[in-house]
């Protein structure tokens, strides 16, 4: 932890609560794998009963807000995970799901935001060669029908993010690795559109890199629609 830091309150509860959980180094159960998807951890929302036994749930809550020693020690653990766990992709892009504005230009969705912080904190720290970071990848090319955390099933958070990013340099991804940094994953449309659209571009591989994947009551209703699941739920 940077010097400076010592003293603050926020700092000593990053220390106390997140790096004592948290061994990459053994075969740690709560790190969630699922094909293409890394999320480091289950973050349960506040209105669930578990969210006040869940240290994680609790400091990813204060990490939406801007807490820059949470967000500090997070981007630790993440530049910690790529060094250890994904360095296998290098060379390789990484970037961070991109944040959503408004009209205006000028206010960012708060959870987009947090992962540009993220990523900017982890190119910083990261001194392995082989990753380029890059937080422009992504252009937005309409406005939001309504915020994703408004909407009310999987199906039209898949419909609210279509079509709404291109790439700012399509060449620059063709044949390459990218890895897409995010804080948290729910039902996961964003990073699905943004793997769309790098796929469409030629891209090698995608990866997703969260802190932590949201725990749902329900999963999701697929159902068969000519060889073809079908989200429903």
């Amino acid at each position: 932890m940077p010097e400076f830091y010592k003293g603050c309150f926020l700092c000593a509860l990053a220390e106390d609560l997140l790096i004592p959980e948290r061994c990459f180094d053994c075969a740690c159960p709560e790190i969630i794998r699922q094909n293409w998807l890394h999320s480091l951890g289950w973050y349960f929302t506040r209105f669930r009963r578990e969210y006040q036994h869940s240290k994680w749930s609790r400091a990813i809550s204060l990490a939406k807000r801007n807490s820059f020693p949470l967000i500090s020690t997070f981007s630790r653990i993440l530049s910690f995970y790529l060094s250890r766990r994904l360095s296998y992709l290098r060379p390789c892009y990484v970037t961070n799901v991109p944040a959503y504005y408004s009209a205006t230009g000028l206010f960012p969705e708060c959870s987009s935001f947090t992962a540009r912080l993220l990523l900017n904190s982890v190119a910083g720290l990261t001194q392995d060669k082989g990753w380029t970071f890059t937080g422009d990848l992504f252009v937005q090319t309409r406005e939001k029908t309504i915020k994703q955390h408004c909407c009310r099933s999987d199906a039209e958070r898949k419909r609210n993010i279509s079509n709404l990013y291109v790439l700012s340099d399509p060449h620059m991804v063709k044949d390459a690795n990218v890895i897409l940094i995010d804080d948290v994953v729910t039902s996961g449309a964003t990073l699905n559109e943004c793997a769309r659209v790098l796929y469409e571009a030629k891209a090698r591989s995608v990866t997703a890199l969260t802190l932590a994947k949201t725990a749902r009551k329900t999963k999701p209703i697929l159902t068969r629609q000519g060889g073809a699941y079908v989200l429903e739920r």
